[in-house]
């Protein structure tokens, strides 16, 4: 049990609501300086055909013909597109993009509609965070934590993307406060069920989160049977346990239309698409890494490399303190008594089993890493509410000080403003964002990590692009794909009249990321056109992320 948990006052909710419309505006008023990156051309796509699915489903329903919706050929139809992800976010894509858009006309393109969806899902990963947070540590901690995991370079860019990144990142947390208020009653134990559904129906990241739920559980809760009148006495098992094997499953295979008609094949499908993901290249140490075994230092090093260095510094803080709970739970704990620990110490083991977790699946060999962070980005948050409960049991020391209260301030500025400042210095090329141990963006390119990828790098290149491409032209965009294209095209972000092409020879005009996986198209240019110095170059801190060369 971990008791002795706060109730959230007004002020708690009023702050959250704060941090969420405050976060939501500023990744919407920074949103246009990003490009549609790889992945949401292929959402955008989806959210059109679910839309379809919506649209259809209502017209049946006015036409007393419900059930026509829930055919098999319907559901293909509409559902087939994109099947390897579930659908929860990407229907709020479809929803998004049918009412807000084309319906009510709040939105003027499919990408503000689309990633409408991602920035409220970034605003409330912030009030989450804040609000897991004070159940450790006092509002202007729990502050500290919410800001440093918004102002990370990285978490702040991906949370201006119509993408599944970050409301998992919201969903994990979501799910661990959710078992932590749902200690004290059936029905909250029974609501921890269906968050864990609502999680699964958002990405597979948190599947492993119930192992870590029973892992915590074996360290601090249960005991070994013990012989009684009837026969061995086991532990009780939490009723959470039991929601979220039975509960769990059955929220996500309902929230997925495309499951119905065939639901054990199909979930099978699933599971195994992920299990054998293939593997794409991801630049590290000067290493073109393209298929197993990946070093295991990985996320390690790459969130040494990336997350702003005094917030790192107030982490692995946070983390060494942790280490002493986590011995102490490991110690105390016997073979008959669990380990009884003070409702602050067995929270923060949560926090930190959260934390790591996440790192330790990905740092096995087999495992894709292509994601450059994002992949155990959803254990960042539980490090940052780690690392202001550690400055706060830092700072203990000084409470008899006068001027304790302006030295707290003080302290969390200068956390906070080194963040800011990366961020607003990597901002809008966040996949390129680094820190001072590596010299940030141009000692990183030296040392040989990667530049960038997922082809959004070229916004800053449309304005040359439809001004120097001929009628008709064929442009070649890298890693831009061609469903990304398209909504550039609905959009009216380039010209209505450019053709995409997937190679350099039959293109007009090439936009190519300088980096090794695309060596290739960089020397068709060379050679094809005979031509080494690009029209224009899209860089941060001096390094070429995307060039712009033109056929002559």
């Amino acid at each position: 049990m971990i008791g002795g948990l706060r109730r959230f006052g007004q002020d708690d909710r009023k702050i959250a609501l704060m941090l969420f419309v405050a976060t939501v505006g500023l990744v919407a008023a920074t949103s246009s300086d990003i490009g549609f990156t790889r992945d949401e051309g292929y959402y955008f796509k989806a959210g059109r055909d679910y839309f379809g699915w919506f649209h259809a489903l209502w017209q049946n329903l006015l036409g007393g013909d419900l059930l026509a919706s829930f055919s098999k050929t319907n559901i293909d139809r509409h559902w087939s597109y994109n099947h390897e992800h579930p659908v929860l976010v990407k229907s709020l894509f479809a929803l998004s993009y049918g009412l807000l858009e084309e319906g009510l006309g709040v939105f003027q393109s499919d990408g503000q509609a689309m990633r409408f969806v991602g920035w409220c899902f970034g605003g409330l990963s912030v009030s989450m965070t804040y609000l897991l947070a004070r159940q450790l540590i006092s509002p202007g901690l729990a502050l500290l934590a919410a800001l440093s995991w918004l102002m990370m370079p990285r978490s702040f860019w991906h949370m201006h993307l119509a993408c599944f990144d970050i409301p998992v990142v919201f969903a994990h947390v979501w799910l661990v406060h959710t078992y932590v208020k749902g200690q004290d009653s059936f029905k909250r134990a029974l609501w921890v069920g269906v968050v864990f559904g609502i999680a699964a129906s958002i990405k597979h990241n948190v599947l492993f989160v119930p192992v870590i739920f029973v892992l915590h559980w074996l360290l601090t809760q249960a005991t070994v049977p013990t012989p009684g009148r009837g026969g061995l006495n086991f532990p009780k098992i939490p009723v959470a346990f039991l929601a979220m094997a039975i509960v769990g499953p059955i929220v996500f295979v309902l929230h997925w239309p495309y499951l119905w008609p065939d639901v054990i094949g199909r979930v099978g499908w699933y599971f195994n698409f992920h299990l054998e993901h293939e593997h794409y290249p991801i630049l590290y140490f000067a290493e073109l890494l393209s298929a197993p075994p990946f070093p295991r230092a990985f996320p390690f090093v790459m969130t040494a490399v990336t997350v702003p260095i005094v917030t790192l510094a107030v982490m692995i803080l946070g983390l060494a303190l942790s280490l002493g709970v986590l011995l102490q739970t490991v110690l105390g704990k016997s073979a008959r008594r669990p380990m009884t620990l003070r409702a602050p110490a067995s929270l923060v083991l949560l926090l930190v089993l959260n934390a790591l977790v996440p790192f330790l699946v990905i740092s096995n060999p087999d495992t894709p890493i292509f994601g450059g962070t994002k992949h155990w980005m959803n254990g960042v948050p539980f490090l940052c509410i780690l690392g202001a409960w550690g400055l706060n049991q830092a700072l203990q020391g000084l409470r008899g000080n006068p001027h304790f209260a302006t030295l707290k301030t003080a302290t969390v500025a200068a956390i906070l403003l080194p963040a800011a400042l990366l961020t607003l210095r990597s901002h809008p090329y966040g996949l390129s964002a680094y820190n001072e141990t590596v010299g940030f963006a141009r000692g990183a390119a030296n040392i040989g990590f990667q530049r960038t990828f997922w082809g959004y790098e070229p916004q800053e290149s449309w304005s040359l692009i439809n001004a120097r491409t001929s009628v008709n032209g064929k442009i070649h965009l890298g890693d831009t794909n061609q469903a990304s294209y398209r909504t550039y095209i609905r959009d009216r972000i380039i010209r209505s009249d450019l053709r995409y092409s997937g190679r350099v020879r039959n293109s007009d005009a090439a936009s190519v990321q300088p980096q090794g996986e695309f060596k290739k198209q960089w020397i068709d240019v060379w050679n094809q056109w005979g031509t080494r110095k690009p029209a224009g170059v899209v860089h941060l801190d001096g390094v070429p992320l995307s060039t712009v060369s033109f056929k002559p």
